[in-house]
């Protein structure tokens, strides 16, 4: 046997790496449930790093595109900015309407106010879409 690479013996951490690749292509729509079944088959009979390349040969690696942090704010920091807003405009309806009685009136602001507050803190502020056509039957 030679002592190149490629003929070198793989390990089950090597298998379970390619698996899991041929998982996420078939994920991606780049492979049939047929073909991840005869590649996954391969893959856990493969030998050699030579056995193991060639399933994956001819699927190319998903681009990742890094987001700049300074160029467009975080969707939590506009959520928060959106509460903010909308807290002072109900503050601002109950100070005209305690104006306009002539004395201080129940401070209702205080439930939605807080109750918006504690889910953005919590972190309940849905699972971040936007618009109803971005989700998939």
């Amino acid at each position: 046997m030679s002592s190149t690479p490629d003929a070198m013996r793989v390990s089950d951490d090597d298998r379970d790496r390619v698996a899991a690749t041929l998982r996420e292509a078939v994920g991606r729509g780049q492979l049939s449930l047929t073909e991840v079944d005869d590649r996954l088959r391969a893959a856990y009979a493969a030998v050699t790093h030579a056995d193991l390349a060639a399933l994956t040969r001819d699927i190319p690696q998903p681009v990742t595109v890094a987001r700049s942090a300074s160029r467009a704010p975080s969707q939590g920091s506009a959520d928060w900015r959106s509460w903010l807003g909308f807290s002072l405009l109900l503050v601002g309806i109950w100070a005209a309407t305690s104006l306009a009685a002539g004395h201080a009136l129940f401070f209702w602001p205080a439930f939605p106010v807080v109750i918006w507050g504690l889910s953005l803190a919590s972190g309940l502020t849905g699972h971040g879409c936007r618009t109803v056509g971005s989700h998939r039957s």
